[in-house]
């Protein structure tokens, strides 16, 4: 595994809810940081005994999740159940077992599992729809936080050097020019990340990929649910407006998204708005 101190265990099925499994891995990655967060057998070192892994990995976390879906008991005869391994190592060693039920699945009873899983299907469990998926993970985020503060230090960090910076522009004359200076299209080709939190207080990043084709602004955003398509874009001055459009994953209808934003100091400050409302934050531009 290669990684100390992870704190979310992530237990599904691959057959059963892997697409769910990763957006929920997306979501706790960003909030927590990716190497507090075990999902898959990706992160387990070449050569390295996977059952010792999946139990090492168990063991070092704090809380297990436990993704299930409505296919979750279903196995072929004879196939090792490392699903099962997951949970009753972490009833083991005493860390706090969280279900997920998801796709209108229901607990497991008792009779369905092995006796030692018993105290397993006597969990409170989490319901998460699809189509309330952000105001069902806000929820969980509230019950991790509790269970592990999120760490801040490094982004206490980060803002005082910021604020070092910024004083040094404007010691060495760079007054205020990032507030009123004008932009094309041209400066605003490359990537962008924009840390979003919102008014309900769950967080997730959006990566903007600006590209400039022909004098006019195009390009992609990827969102937690899919990647969309620039469109629409206007730049006029400091100011700049487009939108988006895409199918959110496990939905059927198209979403259109719209920004308008403006150069600020830290970046690029822009105002999303959705069908359900709208979000401020900032864009800043990622390293090659």
């Amino acid at each position: 595994m290669g990684k100390a101190g992870n704190a979310i265990f992530i237990s599904y099925r691959r057959e059963d809810g892997a697409a769910f499994a990763g957006r929920l891995l997306d979501r706790l990655s960003d909030r927590f940081g990716a190497e507090r967060v075990f999902m898959d057998v990706d992160d387990i070192e070449p050569g390295r005994d996977f059952v010792e892994a999946i139990e090492q990995a168990v063991a070092e976390s704090s809380v297990l999740l436990v993704v299930i879906g409505r296919l979750w008991l279903r196995r072929e005869v004879g196939e090792e159940d490392f699903v099962q391994r997951e949970i009753l190592a972490a009833l083991q060693h005493g860390i706090k077992v969280i279900p997920i039920l998801i796709a209108g699945a229901s607990m497991p009873e008792a009779a369905d599992l092995p006796k030692e899983l018993a105290p397993f299907t006597r969990k409170n469990a989490i319901v998460m729809r699809d189509s309330h998926f952000h105001d069902d993970v806000a929820a969980l985020l509230g019950i991790l936080e509790r269970e592990l503060p999120r760490r801040r230090g490094g982004a206490r960090g980060w803002a005082w050097a910021a604020s070092l910076v910024a004083a040094l522009l404007i010691v060495l004359g760079g007054i205020y020019w990032y507030r009123t200076a004008g932009f094309d299209a041209a400066s605003l080709a490359g990537d962008w990340r924009a840390e979003v939190v919102t008014s309900q207080g769950y967080c997730y990043s959006i990566d903007f990929h600006f590209v400039v084709f022909d004098g006019e602004l195009t390009g992609t955003v990827r969102y937690p649910t899919g990647l969309a398509v620039i469109g629409a874009a206007e730049v006029d001055g400091s100011r700049i407006a487009f939108q988006s459009e895409h199918v959110p994953q496990f939905e059927t209808e198209k979403a259109i998204i719209r920004f308008h934003g403006r150069r600020s100091k830290d970046g690029l400050r822009l105002l999303m708005q959705t069908d359900q409302g709208q979000e401020e934050f900032v864009a800043r531009r990622r390293s090659p």
